[in-house]
């Protein structure tokens, strides 16, 4: 018999995306919004001057402008291209521990990360990803851009030629900068620190299990989260990671509401499987359907004008669903752009503020905060 767990389980499988689209499972640079750090800098020093000592870093060319400057033009390609034309001295660098490392020249820890451009295009660069950062953040509500660093190669299968990348850890960032011609600095948003949740559930589908991860206290472990990592792709001979790092977007919309399903985080008495709307989505009640909603028809008949504390004009069908609303029942109102839906959530707020109550309106987009939003204020100001 399938239980409500079972189908919220099912439901949380499906808010991430395990095909090759995902840049989290088959990363892809891009020439537009990708900046990748040269491989002289460490990821364990990185770490320490973003996250644990909460220091903002800026970005340093380290090619001459003694060539042809990329055309503007060329800042707006298609985000799929991939960046064909690096240098060659920043090929990818296999991980080891620092300890191991004694072969390897990497410079003293400092406030910079070295890229592979030269100035102006870096400069192009930058600005675009932060343009397009801060759109982002505007319009949903929350970051995506992010600094990875180790990256696994890996296999859809042991027939497999093709060789695939996905980030390990991600760092949620931000770009700032005082004046606009002051160069541009890298700041950690303090948010959590993540590892790769869609290539976690992805090779479960292969028998690999990538260990859990928590955010760490000290640098030396990220390279302890990195040899765990190893440890568990062993069986894998062609798999390994690289100590590659860029700054570029990732999509991390539903991962919040993965975590929260998860049932293991819930206390036993407060699970989502026992809520009466979940059971009620999941397993509805046949008799559910008959009981009767406010008549639209009726509304002149029992609603007094004086106990209605609408701000905005409403027609008789959304003074109906707001009276429903006041009478504590569960309702999905749909209907295209343009019906009245952000007119008749604005008025169920006002109505029910003046009864007394609080109110928690959330959305997907920040548009649609913003519109409720401009309509309580523009009422608010009309009183004063």
């Amino acid at each position: 018999m399938v239980t409500v767990a079972d189908h919220i389980e099912e439901s949380r499988k499906k808010l991430i995306d395990l095909t090759l689209r995902n840049r989290l499972i088959n990363y892809r640079p891009t020439k537009a919004r990708t900046i990748r750090i040269l491989n002289d800098e460490n990821p364990l020093d990185i770490y320490d001057i973003l996250v644990l000592k909460e220091n903002q870093m800026r970005f340093r060319a380290t090619k001459a402008n003694d060539f042809p400057s990329i055309p503007a033009s060329s800042v707006f390609l298609d985000d799929q291209q991939t960046l064909d034309d690096e240098a060659p001295e920043n090929e990818s660098l296999e991980w080891k521990p620092q300890t191991q490392e004694n072969n390897i020249q990497r410079k003293q820890p400092d406030r910079f990360l070295d890229t592979p451009y030269d100035l102006e295009a870096l400069r192009k660069r930058l600005s675009r990803v932060a343009q397009d950062s801060k759109s982002f953040l505007d319009e949903q509500g929350y970051t995506i851009l992010f600094l990875a660093f180790g990256f696994l190669e890996w296999h859809e299968s042991p027939s497999s030629e093709r060789a695939l990348r996905a980030p390990l850890i991600l760092i949620p960032v931000e770009l700032k900068r005082g004046e606009i011609r002051e160069s541009f600095a890298i700041q950690w948003t303090n948010e959590d620190i993540l590892t790769n949740i869609s290539l976690k559930e992805k090779l479960k589908d292969q028998g690999i299990f990538l260990p859990d991860f928590e955010m760490p206290n000290e640098k030396w472990e990220i390279d302890e989260y990195f040899e765990k990592v190893k440890n568990a792709i062993q069986s894998q001979k062609r798999w390994n990671i690289f100590s590659d790092i860029y700054l570029d977007f990732f999509s991390f919309t539903k991962f919040v509401m993965y975590k929260d399903l998860d049932s293991s985080t819930w206390p036993e008495e407060v699970k989502p499987a026992t809520h009466p709307l979940i059971n009620a989505i999941f397993n509805p009640d046949p008799d559910g359907s008959k009981i009767p909603g406010f008549d639209e028809r009726e509304v002149d008949k029992k609603i007094r004008a004086d106990s209605v504390y609408h701000i905005l004009d409403a027609d008789s069908s959304q003074i109906a669903a707001i009276e429903d609303i006041k009478a504590s029942k569960n309702l999905i109102i749909q209907g295209p752009p343009g019906t009245g839906k952000s007119q008749t959530i604005a008025n169920a707020i006002a109505d029910l503020l003046a009864q007394g109550k609080t109110i928690l309106f959330i959305s997907e987009k920040m548009a649609a905060l913003e519109v409720v939003k401009e309509r309580l204020d523009k009422i608010g100001r009309a009183h004063v």
